[in-house]
């Protein structure tokens, strides 16, 4: 079997996706599959199933269309609205929200009908799917994400003690302004991860943590680095807009560290023992962050590699059901692009 992953990746800046996509190669070539990350029309060849994350270059499923090569999509969405309408207030933009959450519908609405199976990380991610695109008619299965082999370097140097640890890009979505606006000045708090798209938004959060003082930024690192923050910290912080669910929040959970989440997205079908506060209220988080509890009990995690079997299951699952004469009949080459198509918007 021959596997073709696509997704189509904004910028060099390393977020979930990349790193979901990134774990995902890796086990498949660990458990003796082919994979082809498709960079071109021409690396489409020969393979067997497309695997999307998220969304790709449509002239790809044109093409799995008219060859007739299954496609799979690891959905990795959430409805923004509520982050749009905060990053109104927070700019003072006049902008038209319900136009932003169609553009970001967008691209993944444009995947769908090309698609043989769903593949969302949670149950209530699926529920979002169907509220947005009503796509009962397309099989799913849910596929959680993994949490790789924990890697702790003894002579690691930290220059903090007692810390609270938020990590992801410095962006509207990942809330980091509140959370440097509610934690009590006494307890050290570090930010891990490297500048988003909104210079102003970077801004901000730089002053705001200037005047609070007590307060770290640290760039983006690989994982092996990112185990011993993790495992130093004296909770793990991510008040986000949403989270599906946060691949450094099970890391946080899979070593039984306290964890202060976002109440939005699919932490708490994920995060039994999580305490939960609202993005949008500073009041909230602070009252989570200056009276966390250890967790009572572990969160169910699974390794890159169990998540990747349960992926390979569903390859040979859309393989044996698929029916390579659907809609071949009626499909005529001029309809196929030979050119290459844009990204899509």
């Amino acid at each position: 079997m021959i596997i073709g992953i696509a997704s189509y990746f904004e910028s060099n800046a390393i977020g979930g996706t990349e790193t979901q996509t990134g774990f995902t190669m890796k086990e498949l070539h660990n458990l003796g599959q082919e994979v082809r990350y498709i960079k071109k029309r021409e690396d489409l060849v020969n393979i067997d199933i497309l695997h999307v994350f998220h969304c790709c270059r449509e002239e790809y499923l044109q093409y799995c269309k008219y060859h007739n090569i299954p496609v799979v999509v690891s959905t990795i969405y959430w409805n923004p609205r509520e982050l749009f309408l905060y990053e109104q207030n927070l700019f003072r933009l006049i902008q038209d929200v319900d136009v932003q959450v169609k553009n970001h519908k967008t691209r993944l609405q444009k995947v769908l009908p090309y698609v043989s199976m769903l593949l969302p990380n949670s149950y209530s991610e699926y529920g979002v799917l169907l509220s947005d695109f009503s796509c009962t008619n397309i099989p799913y299965r849910v596929i959680p994400n993994g949490v790789d082999k924990i890697e702790l370097d003894p002579d690691y140097k930290i220059p903090v003690r007692d810390y609270i640890l938020c990590v992801g890009r410095i962006e509207v979505r990942k809330n980091q302004l509140q959370l440097i606006n509610a934690t009590p000045k006494d307890i050290p708090l570090v930010f891990i991860g490297n500048k988003g798209i909104t210079d102003r938004y970077v801004s901000m959060c730089k002053e705001a943590a200037e005047r609070r003082g007590n307060t770290y930024f640290y760039d983006a690192m690989p994982h092996k680095e990112l185990w011993n923050w993790l495992y130093r910290c004296k909770a793990y912080c991510q008040p986000s807009w949403y989270e599906t669910p946060g691949l450094v929040s099970l890391m946080a959970a899979s070593i039984y560290k306290p964890l202060i989440l976002t109440a939005r997205g699919s932490c708490k079908e994920i995060f039994p023992h999580a305490e939960f506060t609202t993005p949008c209220s500073v009041e909230h988080i602070s009252n989570h962050v200056s009276k966390f509890q250890f967790a009572e009990g572990a969160t169910p995690v699974i390794s890159w590699k169990e998540v990747t079997e349960l992926t390979i299951n569903v390859y040979k699952e859309v393989l044996a059901a698929y029916n390579p004469l659907c809609e071949r009949s009626n499909k005529r080459w001029s309809e196929y692009p030979e050119k290459g198509t844009q990204p899509l918007e």
